[in-house]
């Protein structure tokens, strides 16, 4: 989302004093808001809305073509521009909706499985020793799939006799 301000309404922002100079200021993120924030009253304000609207609606490949294009023009807005493409790809990847929706099929497999209950006492013990840490997730992985092979031996072995 982009979002003009003048120079007299940036000012009243908490943060801009870190801004340096607002009348030479083009654009700048506020990360509370997730918007890029431009300058209305910049003298180049127009090219740089028309600049970060394209930029930010563009595929990546189309990002690349006018990257190259332009980059020696704007090198600190589009520098800026792709911070904010990354910090909103990151937010993306990491919200927990999209996450249910990609793996709903998976979550509801994990549901189905009784064996978590059958061994809720070795999830206390693994969640014991490693407290919040990715470790705590690895060994359970590990541990579904040692017991996944365990079955499919026990299996070939059922079907060989």
């Amino acid at each position: 989302m982009i979002k003009a301000l003048t120079i007299k309404k940036m000012a009243q922002l908490p943060y801009t004093e870190k801004l340096g100079d607002l009348k030479t200021l083009s654009m700048f993120y506020d990360p509370a808001d997730d918007q890029v924030i431009l300058n209305s009253d910049h003298e180049n304000y127009e090219i740089y809305n028309m600049l970060a609207a394209s930029y930010l609606t563009a595929d990546c490949d189309k990002r690349e073509r006018f990257k190259a294009k332009i980059q020696s023009r704007f090198p600190e807005e589009i520098d800026l521009l792709e911070k904010v493409i990354q910090i909103r790809l990151k937010k993306e990847l990491n919200n927990p909706e999209r996450i249910k929706n990609q793996y709903k099929k998976e979550f509801k497999m994990i549901g189905n499985q009784t064996a978590f209950w059958e061994h809720l006492d070795l999830i206390d013990a693994i969640e014991a020793v490693e407290k919040n840490s990715i470790f705590a997730l690895t060994y359970a992985f590990n541990w579904g799939y040692i017991q996944g092979i365990k079955a499919e031996r026990a299996k070939r072995k059922k079907v060989s006799l």
